[in-house]
This record gives C-alpha cells, sequence and structure tokens, in this order.
C-alpha cells in the first residue's frame, strides 16, 4: 500500500503529534508499506526554522530519508503561537 501523511509537525520538532506521525511511518515501511510524510520544514515552538535546515528552507521543497520513511518538506511561513495573523499565515502556507 502507498501512504502518503500530511502532518504539520514532524521530527525534529518535539511533542506528541511529531512522535505519532514519525512512529505511524516507520511502522508502515517495516510492514512492507510504502509510506511518506509531507510536511513543513521544522520551527515549533519558538516560530524560527531550526539550525541545519535554514539552507534546505529556501529551496522551498526537500526531500530526506527519517529512518527509513520518505520526508518531504515544503516552505511554510514560520510563525510561533503568538498573534492570529502570523500564526493563521503559517497553517494556509
Amino acid at each position: 500500500m502507498r501512504i502518503l501523511y500530511v502532518s504539520q509537525y514532524f521530527p525534529p520538532e518535539i511533542g506528541a503529534p511529531s512522535a505519532r506521525v514519525s512512529q505511524f511511518a516507520r511502522y508502515w515501511c517495516e510492514m512492507g508499506h510504502d509510506a511518506r510524510v509531507l510536511t513543513g520544514f521544522p520551527n515549533h515552538p519558538g516560530g524560527r526554522i531550526y539550525p541545519g535546515f535554514r539552507r534546505r528552507f529556501w529551496r522551498v521543497f526537500d526531500r530526506e530519508q527519517y529512518q527509513g520513511v520518505t520526508v518531504y518538506r515544503a516552505w511554510l511561513y514560520p510563525a510561533a503561537n503568538r498573534g492570529i495573523v502570523r500564526r493563521s499565515a503559517n497553517y494556509v502556507s
């Protein structure tokens, strides 16, 4: 089966949502499925792109392998959870 999991959060971001997504995707790959994840560049919770991803951020779209899972990272408007306009721009992007 081919699975594309779309998620706002993915490691190295911390928290339950990113942990769940990575565990599901790894499990599906271990079961023989073609699991991939579409997510944004890591910026949660501070609203800044994590070091190590800043150069790739300007490519707009990037692909990487994370523990056997293909991860597609797309450009987004990085914003901390402050202010409805900025946070909405983050969600929309």
